[in-house]
């Protein structure tokens, strides 16, 4: 092989090569495009559900700090913490979907394709994360109303009754 056909073989694969890095920069781009649009969709329900969860929160918050400040004495215990315990929670997924809705919007596809994933793939961990935290709150709902009367006067019958819906609750 003389040094012309050598250097002929190189731009060949060099054109091939540069070819290829451009259908698989366009290939990319598309699935971006296409994952961001599904994401935008999601944008209104989020929104909502930011607007009730803030609704929500302050209202509980306003209610639980009434009672930790004017009736703890009186209070049933496991409703107060319980509730806490919940708003907590909440106030987390109002926080975590607020910041998947700045996500999107920081998504701009004049941005390298790798940004854009990156954004793309926090926003759905974050979705994952967010699930696991709401669903955390389940068994807080089944022991808000337990009190000290429960406690001594039921039966093994009802606390194995109660703990099985806990536990499934918790399982879940």
């Amino acid at each position: 092989m003389n040094d012309k056909d050598f250097q002929k073989l190189w731009k060949t694969g060099s054109n091939s090569v540069s070819d290829s890095h451009i259908q698989i920069d366009s290939i990319v781009k598309n699935q971006a495009t296409s994952k961001l649009n599904n994401v935008k969709k999601v944008i209104p329900t989020k929104s909502i559900a930011v607007i009730f969860g803030v609704l929500w929160v302050a209202i509980g918050l306003y209610v639980i700090m009434h009672i930790y400040m004017f009736g703890f004495d009186q209070a049933n215990k496991f409703f107060l913490f319980s509730a806490t315990l919940q708003l907590i929670l909440s106030l987390i997924a109002v926080v975590v979907y607020v910041h998947q809705i700045i996500l999107v919007y920081r998504i701009d596809m004049g941005n390298p394709v790798l940004k854009n994933l990156k954004h793309l793939y926090q926003i759905r961990n974050s979705t994952l994360l967010i699930t696991k935290v709401l669903v955390a709150q389940l068994p807080l709902w089944t022991v808000f109303y337990w009190n000290e009367t429960m406690f001594a006067t039921w039966s093994m019958l009802q606390w194995v009754i109660q703990g099985s819906a806990t536990l499934l609750f918790f399982v879940v």
